[in-house]
């Protein structure tokens, strides 16, 4: 027969086991903030966000241009100049929001581009654009 101390010491150690499992559960249920499915750094260069600055997007995105436009304006609070792409040039300093075939693996996923030229943010649909444009703070 086990004696009632040892019985109440393996009773508390289970219980606080379970409870630590059920909080890693729980953490990994609510990781809510997307992470890379793969990243690379090739330059050390940094792109600053000015008056000078344009949203270049598709017809289809002009309500994620505009939302990504008054977030850049509240954290910043510099207005950036918004375009529907119509042409091909790349203009310097500037911020592509781009609807493309077969881009991403899933429909809320978006490829980030960041070069000497601006910013590219691409997704085979609008969702993956919204998804890159939305406010950290929402997640």
């Amino acid at each position: 027969m086990i004696p009632v101390k040892q019985l109440i010491y393996k009773k508390t150690i289970c219980i606080i086991g379970l409870l630590f499992m059920w909080q890693l559960v729980v953490k990994a249920q609510t990781a809510v903030i997307p992470q890379p499915l793969s990243m690379r750094i090739t330059s050390e260069q940094m792109l600053a966000i000015n008056s000078g600055m344009y949203i270049v997007y598709d017809a289809k995105l002009s309500a994620e241009a505009n939302l990504l436009s008054q977030e850049i304006k509240k954290i910043t609070g510099i207005s950036v100049k918004l375009s529907p792409i119509q042409t091909k040039t790349t203009i310097h300093n500037t911020i592509y929001l781009k609807l493309e075939k077969a881009t991403t693996p899933d429909a809320e996923s978006y490829r980030l581009q960041i070069n000497d030229n601006g910013v590219m943010i691409t997704a085979s649909n609008a969702a993956g654009i919204f998804m890159a444009v939305l406010p950290y703070n929402n997640y």
